[in-house]
C-alpha cells in the first residue's frame, strides 16, 4: 500500500462521496443497492458526528477511497461502523489501517471495549476484524457480532 493518501475526520462536504463509496461497496457484496435500508447514510454528520461519535475518510488525490466511524454504544463500549474501502484499494491493508485507526480513536475516548458486527456471510470483513484482534461472540439475525477488549 502506497502512502498516497491521508486519513482525516469527515467534513460535511464529504457527504456525497462517502455515501456513494459505502453504497457501492454494499452493492458489490449484495448485488443490489438499497439506500432505504441505510438511512444513516443520508446524513453522516447528523448520524455519527453531531451525537458525539467520530467519522473518518481516507482521501487520495481529492477522492474518498475509504470510510469508517465510531460511536458510543453504552458506557465504556464503543462501536465501529461503516468501514468501507474502494474496490481498487482492497486487499492491500487499507481496511486494517482504517480499523486500527478507529480502535485508536475508541481508546482516545476511554473505551474499554470495541464492538463490531457484519453479515455472517461477509467472510472478508470477519477475517479483517479477527486479524485486528476481535473475537466472534456469535451470530444473531444473520449478523456476526464481535468484540475487542482493550
Amino acid at each position: 500500500m502506497s502512502g498516497d493518501f491521508v486519513v482525516r475526520r469527515f467534513e460535511r462536504a464529504d457527504q456525497v462521496q462517502a455515501r456513494e463509496l459505502i453504497l457501492r461497496g454494499l452493492g458489490e457484496h449484495f448485488g443490489i443497492v438499497r439506500p432505504e435500508l441505510n438511512p444513516d447514510l443520508e446524513n453522516i454528520w447528523g448520524s455519527y458526528v453531531s451525537p458525539g461519535g467520530r467519522f473518518y475518510v481516507v482521501e487520495a488525490q481529492g477522492e474518498i477511497i475509504g470510510t469508517g466511524g465510531i460511536y458510543r454504544e453504552t458506557g465504556e463500549s464503543w462501536r465501529i461502523v461503516r468501514v468501507s474501502v474502494a474496490a481498487e484499494r482492497r486487499r492491500r491493508g487499507m481496511g486494517r489501517l482504517i480499523t486500527e485507526h478507529l480502535i485508536s480513536a475508541c481508546q482516545e475516548e476511554g473505551a474499554r471495549e470495541v464492538l463490531v458486527e457484519t453479515n455472517e456471510d461477509w467472510s472478508e470483513a470477519i477475517e479483517l476484524y479477527l486479524r485486528c484482534g476481535f473475537r466472534a461472540e456469535g451470530v444473531r439475525d444473520g449478523e456476526c457480532h464481535m468484540r475487542l477488549r482493550l
